[in-house]
Order: C-alpha cells, then structure tokens, then sequence
C-alpha cells in the first residue's frame, strides 16, 4: 500500500472529525458542562467514589464497591488530559462515536479491503448509531469503541497471524473491553467459538487446524484472566450461575419474572428489531417499514460475497446476531425458554438489552459494508456501464464513485431516518447544559468556609430542579462534586414531608448527616420543557401549582408551598434566599458517626433475632421486641422495659411450663405497654386483610408452623389512643382456644362458659357485638349489639355451650379513618430447600430485595396508601406466623442523650470512636452500607447490619465497663489492592504494543 493510499485514509479520518462536529454541535460548542463528573479530588478505596459493579446487578445498592479497573480510571486520565478543564474533561469522555468510527474503520480496512466508501458508510453508521448516543454520561460506552479491535484480532490469529503481538493484545484488549462491558464478555466468547467453528471446517487441516488455533485462543484468554479486574468475582458468579458451584452467600434470589418483564417492556418490539442500536428513546416512526427492510436487506449480504475470506467472516456475524435477537425477542414476549436462559444462565449478565445489541449493531455495520461492495462489484461486473452517453464518455472509475455515492447516500438516508442524530433537539433532550442554578447553588456550597465534611445536601423539590438529580436525592457533598443517593431512606423522609406528617424534618434527615436542604425556587416558565419521551429539567406535563402532592408523574406542586413547610420545621433554619433557591441549615444536625443509647431491648429466640438485622429501622430504640419461648425471666424482664411491646408468639406448647399465675402477670406487663400485634394463619397458602394505622410499617413473615394463641394474652390496640384487653376468668390448663384477626374485629372463640371481662383503655366510641351458637359463616345473623363505655370495665357473663363457639366481636369505628401513606418493608423465613415464597399487596408483586443464608427473605420497601391491603403469599412453602409493628414516630430516637461519644476520622475509610454510655448502644455509620464495612471493640467484630434502609449499622453490648473503644474500617479484599497495580501495569502494557502496531503500520504504508 503507497503514500497516496495512506493519506486517501487519512483523509477518511478527517472526514470522520467533521461529521462527528457536525452532529454532535450542540456538544462540541457548548461552554458549560452538561453532565457532572462524580469525581473525588484524587482516587480512593473508599467505596462511595467506586462505580457499582457491572458483572452482576445490585438493585439500590449505593456506593458498592467494584475491584478498580480500567473504567474506573478513565474519568481521571481524561480529566488530567484536559489540564483539569472539566468541561474539556466531559467532551472527551463523550466522543465515544467518534472514535468509535476510527476503530471500525480500522477493523475494515484490515478485514474487509475494498472500496474505501464502503468502509467509510460502514463505519460512520456503527460510530453515529442510536446506540452510542443513548447516556453521554456512560463512560462505560468506552467499551464499544473496543468492540472493533477485539474483533480484529480474533480475526488476526483465525487467519494464521499468530505472533505473540496478537496473543498479548487481544488478552488486554478482552480485558478492557471487560471493564466497560462485562455484559458482552459470554457473547463475545460465544462469537469466538462461532467462528472458530466455521473456520475449522473451511479449513483443509481440520483438527490440526482447530488444535493450533485453539492453543493460541487458550494463550489470549490466560493473558485475559491474568489482567481482568472480575478474576475472582466475576468468575464464581458465572460458576454459580450455571450451577457448578453453590454460592457462599447469597447475595441475590433468582429474580422474578415481573423484574424482567418492566425492564424488557421499555424496548418496543418495533424499535428492538432496527438494528441500530435498538434505542427505547429513538423516535422511530412506527409504521415505516425501512427499518425492517434495511436490516434484513443488509444480512442477506452473505448471498453477494464469492470470497471464501469474506463469507467466513459475515457467516458467524450474522448467526450471533441471530441469536442475540431471538433471546430479546423471547425476553420480551417473557418466553418460557427465554425466562430460563435469563435465569440459569450467564444471558442473566445481559440486563439491559442495549448491551448485546451493541454486537449486533457492529455486525450490521460490518455487513452494511459488504452489502455495498458486493453492489457495487455487480454494477461493475454487469454491461450497464457500457450503456448511454455519459456513462461510455466517464471513465470507470468515475462512474464507480458516482454509483457508489449515489447507493451510500441512499443506505445513510435510511439508516439516519431512524437514527436522527443529526437534530440538535435530539441531544437536548438527552443532555441540555446543566440550569444555572446548579451552578450557583454548587458555588454557594463551595463558598463555605467551613471544612469540607462528609455531610449532605437535600435538594427539593426534585425533577425539574436539574436534570441530573431525577429523585428524590440526597447527595454526598465535597466541594465541586456531588455523588449517588440515597433512595429508599429518602423516600421516606419525602412522604413525610409531602404528607405534613412531621414537624422534624431535620431530625428525620439526622441519620443520613443532611446539613442543609436546598429548595429550588426559579420561575417555572424559564425552564426549558422536553417532550414527553425523554427526561428533560422540566417535564411538559409537570404542575407547578398548587399543594405539594404525589401524582403518577412524581411528586408536584409550587415550590413556594414546599418553603412554607421548609419553614414550619421546627429544626430547620433559614440561612440563605435568592431569587433562585434558598438554603436550610438543619439544627439537628449530626457528624457521620451517630450514636443512640437503649437502641433495642430483646428478649428469646436467636432465630428470630437474626431477623432483625434485615429488617430497616429495626433498631430505633422505641421499641422492644419480645419473642416468647421458654423463658423463666420472662416476667422480670418484661416489668423492667419502658417501651412499646411487640409480642411474637410461634408455638403455644412454650408457654406450658410457665404457671398460670405468672403467665397473668405477664400479660398485666404487656397491658401497661401501648400496643401489640398478633395475627395467626394455619395455611400454606394465604391471604389476610390488614388494617394500616399511620407511620412507617415493617412485616416480618415466619414459616412454618400454626398457631394456637391463648386468650388471655390477647391485646391490639386498634388505635393509638386506644387498647383492648380481653381476659377470662378460670383459665384452663389445656387445649386453649383459637384466636383469629381480621380487619379491624377481634374473634373470641370458646366452648367453655364463664365471665369474660373487656377492658377499655383510652376514649372513643365502642360497642361489642355478642353471639351465640355461631360459625364463622353465619355470624352476621346472629349477633347483638352491645355499646361500651368509653373507658372502665364491662362485665359480660356467657353460658356454656359444647357444640358451638360463642363469639365476641369489637369494632372499631373510626379504623377506617383517612391516614398518610406508609413506607413498608416484607421479610419472610424460608425453610431450607423450599420454594421462594411469591408475596403480592392488593394483587402487585413485590419484588425480592436480597436473601442470606439463614432463609430470611427481604423484599423491596414499597409505599402503601391508606386503608385495608390485601397481603397474598403463594407458593409450595409452609407457614405461619406475621407480626407487623408500627413506628410512629423516627423522630423519637433523637430524645436520648444520654451518650457521650467522640470520633475521629482516621481517613476514608477509617474512623475511631469512643463511647461512655450505661446500657446498650446503637451505632450509625453514614456511609453507604456495604459488607466490606466492619467495626470492632476490643478485638471483637460488632454486629454489622442495614440502618435507615442506607447506612452502616452497628449493635454495642455493654457490659458497663466504661469507656468504650471501637474502631470502624472499611475492608476492601486484598485483591482490590493488587488489581489497581495490575491495571496500570498491564495498561501501560498494552498501550505500548497498540502505539508500536500503529507506528509500524504508519511506517510501512508511508515507505510502501
């Protein structure tokens, strides 16, 4: 190849530049930032400032860390490239088309020599599909410029080039690739062996043939094990996801089909199909058929090529292609089959269908060019040219150009029709410059003279304030960055806010270190509005008036009806107003470290105990929690606690060895407490009606065996105001009555006579309903009413009956009273080997959140509206037991202060603290909780679990030996420590043998 053919190349390239300009104007041109870069002042182990890893998915776990790699880094190379100009910084991380082009045209001038117009179409629709467009944002996106070069040097040793070069680069090259997209590794590995396969076969040697070139591939993949980031992890998930291991813990149930099901929804079944790139946001008309007709035209390629180079090529291709979209095809019509592959196999790592389009997208373009020079060999090879005038009068390879102009432009026209990444709107609507508030609020933030804590910001009232914080977030705040949120612990302090359910927003952010709450306060009608399929600052149905409110588009409302009750906090203070925003300081402030005295008081079974750590905000210490086995002690512990009772009882056969008499002592003790919830069910298979007072709710399900609940011991309050107890009198020392909840009724079922005495405690207007020789079936017949004083002791004496049950029944009335919304959280125990139980609320499935190893079952929190839910669990599993407390009020565990603690931040992930305290304490770390946080105290490692649905969570038993020294560390693996070396070595590994192969490549076309 000559000098002129190097710079016809060259010139290509430039070609490229312009093009990308030309589309990406609003981008290249543009002066301020329109993402912002997540970015610590220098690189960390601290895992806040890591990217989730991306080999498998962890639903709402924030600041989890993933083992630093390439991706990692890459946000630090372009910052430093770019002299610290971070909107420089932001244009280079989104020139991915560009460069994707420049690879592409890469891969096709080695593989696919030919017309230069047929590369140069080819790789201009693989750099500038839909795909690469979707999230600026997505560094990750880095991962598809790779796709080319792993590719061209697979093709390098299936073609006999099998120097140690190609061996070392595509090993680095996988890895990389790895890094951005680990979701695409299986398919990758999947097109290697396609194309080993078909090459075998075309191959006279045969077996010598697959045998040499398989050595080489064994070489490529040791050089890949040995400087992938996802050695240790990513392999055992891919081991256990095809079964041939068990997992140590499990981190993560199957997941359910109704997950898959929202995700694949997203994607038309129109839009998936056109091939490029398969963007759910593309504005594809839907009733034209080129987008059909273009892929289909582009693949029947394989009938145009007489090379037998090129067909093995393009064959393998296109049967990759084939199968990536008949599994997104099964996906989405939630195939039996496809639900499986999903499941069980490593086509679980595909999560998002963008992902392996992505290897589609680069066989279309491959095939694309193809599909030209085949035509344009057939208009050569044919007599046409030969005909009219001024064809005969042109030169060949004039006419040639003309032809092949004429056939690219027509390919480009179709393909960009539904690809319009030519319309500046478009790029708008993705990724507008960031508001000038975000920059004037950042910059009052970085005007604080106060050292740069770990605290955080709440921004209100959320979507259209910018385009970046999208919920209700709390950011993380160092000076010029702000980093994830906090979702499910914000999402219950918004309901309280929104619902005025609370006067103490201040205290309610405490836990999370929120020190000042920012509202947004612009004029509604200078903010930009999108259209209604992409995400804009200010959404073009979004209301603006009237009271704050939750709607089906998010939380609504004016802003100046937010400041009004920002301003009715009593722990929230002004100190900040413009025009634009004005700033809050929260006077309940708290540093990361927080620490409460009397966090939780327990009594009984270690089984149910190792429920607690799953359950959020199970360790506010309002509450104690009772579980009532075989306990001597039960009634001295029982005197000395000071707060609300939550009575667990699952086998009536634990009370027998306690005596009547100290038994009616124990329940005079839960009497004088405000409330207790039993609620029993003997079948497999349930569905039970729940009355929701307000505050926040927590569920806990236990399997497997019924329950016989004495009568004596019954007590609910049906309101906050209000508790009955139920006693009878001559209890029997055997075979006690059943005892049954629904709704708002209390049943009372007994075949043996005597006075019964109900107790009223508080006020309000009660009655009891009194029936005789009844059943459950007919007790609307047969029963009377009988009003109840507002408090005191009523006295009601029934006959003996042995062959029906007498039933008394108290209601109520005001049960049914409007109440705010609730944030409830579900968790079930399952027996070993049993199936996952499936839990539904008023016929919704509630996804699985996570699971461990001694079978509890944690499902997602979720909001539930006021009134009666319907809670359903299915499934061949056994059980029979759900408790469900309510916790009035968060705000109460700021009350004690009767803890004297200091700490002290060692580094980022280090802190030491020392407590003085006389009971036990509870203990909040506000990182992001993750497992690789650990805490100890003389050596001895705490228990470590979820608080305030976010953060890390540590139970102190004190013993009253004064002073107390704990230390809290984050403990990333070794491995972490030994991948960062290993990346920059390797890196700079196999940047040195890219750069080489491109001088050397220059060097011989130049002399050539």
């Amino acid at each position: 190849m000559g000098r002129r053919d190097f710079y016809k190349d060259l010139l290509a390239l430039s070609v490229f530049i312009i093009f990308y300009i030309i589309a990406y104007r609003d981008i290249v041109f543009q002066q301020s930032r329109f993402f912002a870069l997540n970015l610590s002042p220098l690189p960390t182990t601290n895992p806040r400032y890591y990217i989730p890893g991306q080999l498998y998915w962890y639903p709402g776990n924030l600041g989890c860390p993933a083992q630093p790699n390439i991706a990692y880094w890459l946000q630090y190379v372009f910052v430093i490239i770019s002299g610290g100009d971070l909107v420089l910084a932001e244009k280079l991380l989104a020139s991915t088309p560009l460069f994707s082009c420049f690879t592409m045209y890469f891969f096709l001038s080695n593989h696919f020599p030919g017309s230069r117009l047929a590369r140069f179409s080819a790789s201009l629709i693989y750099g500038l599909g839909p795909a690469t467009i979707l999230n600026f944002a997505d560094f990750l996106h880095w991962g598809y410029v790779t796709i080319p070069l792993v590719f061209n040097y697979i093709l390098n040793i299936l073609e006999g080039k099998r120097g140690i070069r190609n061996i070392l680069l595509l090993g680095l090259l996988l890895s990389i690739t790895t890094s951005f997209l680990p979701q695409i590794l299986s398919l990758i590995l999947l097109s290697t062996l396609i194309f080993l396969l078909v090459y075998t076969l075309a191959d006279n040697r045969g077996l010598a043939y697959f045998k040499g070139t398989s050595f080489q591939f064994i070489l490529a993949m040791l050089v890949f094990i040995v400087t992938c980031p996802y050695l240790i992890s990513g392999g055992s998930r891919l081991l256990e996801s095809l079964g041939f291991i068990s997992p140590v813990e499990k981190t993560l149930t199957p997941l359910p089909v109704p997950l898959f099901t929202y995700t694949y929804s997203n994607q038309e079944i129109a839009n998936t199909i056109r091939l490029i790139g398969g963007a759910p946001s593309n504005h594809l008309p839907e009733g034209n058929p080129l987008g059909f007709i273009l892929p289909i035209a582009a693949f029947c390629s394989l009938l145009l090529p007489h090379t037998k180079k090129r067909y093995l090529n393009l064959l393998p291709l296109s049967l990759i292609s084939l199968i990536i979209i008949t599994v997104i095809y099964g996906i989405h019509l939630q195939a039996g089959w496809a639900m499986w592959l999903l499941n069980y196999t490593p086509a679980r790592f595909f999560f998002y269908p963008e992902r392996p389009l992505y290897i589609v997208t680069f066989a279309y373009a491959v095939v694309i060019s193809a599909t030209i020079e085949g035509l344009m060999q057939i208009y050569i090879n044919s007599n046409f040219k030969h005909d009219g005038k001024i064809l005969r009068s042109l030169p060949n390879s004039i006419s040639k150009s003309i032809f092949s102009i004429l056939l690219i432009l027509l390919i480009l026209s179709c393909t960009f029709t539904f690809a319009p990444v030519f319309n500046v709107e478009i790029h708008q609507e993705r990724y507008c410059p960031l508001p000038q508030i975000y920059s004037s609020v950042q910059g009052w933030l970085s005007s604080l003279k106060e050292e740069a804590g770990m605290y955080r910001v709440m921004f209100l009232p959320t979507d259209y304030f910018s385009l970046i914080l999208g919920n209700p977030d709390v950011f993380e705040y160092t000076p010029g960055f702000a980093t994830r949120y906090t979702s499910n612990y914000v999402d219950f302090v918004y309901n309280q806010l929104v619902k005025g359910s609370t006067h103490n927003l201040g205290s309610l952010l405490a836990p999370a270190s929120v020190k000042y709450v920012i509202l947004a306060t612009p004029d509604p009608s200078t903010l930009w509005r999108g259209t209604k399929v992409m995400r804009a600052p200010l959404h073009p149905t979004w209301d603006l008036s009237g009271h704050p409110r939750y709607t089906s588009e998010g939380v609504q409302g004016n802003p100046l009806e937010f400041a009004r009750i920002l301003d009715a906090q009593d722990d929230l203070k002004l100190i900040y107003l413009n025009e634009d925003f004005r700033v809050y300081e929260n006077m309940a402030y708290l540093p990361e470290i927080s620490a409460f005295s009397s966090a939780l008081y327990v009594v009984g079974s270690e089984e149910l105990l190792s429920a607690l750590p799953k359950m959020t905000n199970f360790s506010i210490n309002n509450t104690l929690l009772v579980f009532a086995y075989q306990n001597p002690n039960l009634v001295k512990e029982l005197s000395s606690a000071s707060f609300p009772i939550l009575f667990f009882n699952s086998d009536i056969k634990n009370y027998t060895s306690i005596s009547s008499l100290s038994m009616e002592e124990a329940m005079s003790v839960i009497g004088s407490k405000k409330q207790l919830y039993i609620f029993t069910q003997d079948q497999p298979t349930f569905t039970h009606l729940i009355p929701i007072p307000s505050g926040q709710w927590h569920i806990a399900v236990k399997m497997p065996e019924p329950i016989v609940v004495d009568p004596s011991m019954s007590i609910i309050d049906l309101e906050k105001a209000q508790t009955f107890i139920i006693t009878r009198e001559n209890l029997p020392a055997h075979k006690p009555p059943i005892y049954d909840l629904n709704l708002a009724n209390y049943y009372f079922y007994t075949s043996i006579g005597g006075n019964f005495t109900i107790t009223i405690k508080g006020s309000g207007a009660l009655w009891a309903y009194i029936s005789f020789n009844v059943t459950k079936e007919n007790i609307a017949q047969k029963q009377k009413r009988v009003d109840l004083p507002g408090s005191g002791t009523l006295t009601i004496t029934l006959p003996p009956k042995s062959s029906f049950a007498p039933i008394i029944n108290a209601y109520n009335p005001s049960i049914s009273q409007k109440i705010p919304n609730n944030i409830t959280e579900i968790i079930i125990k399952r027996q070993a080997d049993s199936e996952y139980p499936i839990l539904s609320i008023d016929d919704m499935t509630v996804p699985f959140k996570n699971s461990s190893t001694d079978g509890w079952i944690i499902y997602e929190p979720i909001h539930l509206y006021s009134g009666t839910h319907n809670l359903t669990i299915t499934n061949s599993f056994q059980g029979s037991l759900i408790a469900i407390y309510n916790v009035n009020d968060v705000a109460e565990i700021f009350k004690y202060t009767n803890v004297n603690y200091e700490f002290h931040k060692i580094s980022d992930t280090e802190y030491i603290v020392k407590l003085k305290a006389s009971s036990d304490v509870f203990l909040s770390l506000s990182e992001s909780y993750h497992q690789g946080w650990s805490a100890y105290m003389d050596g001895e490692k705490l228990t470590h679990f979820i608080a305030f649905s976010y953060s890390n969570g540590f139970y102190v038993n004190n013993s009253g030996a004064g002073e107390l020294n704990i230390r809290i560390t984050y403990e990333p693996p070794l491995l972490n420590h030994i991948y960062i070396v290993q990346q920059i070595l390797f890196a700079t590994i196999g940047l040195f043998l890219v750069a080489s192969t491109i001088v050397r490549s220059t060097k011989y076309k130049v002399s050539g």
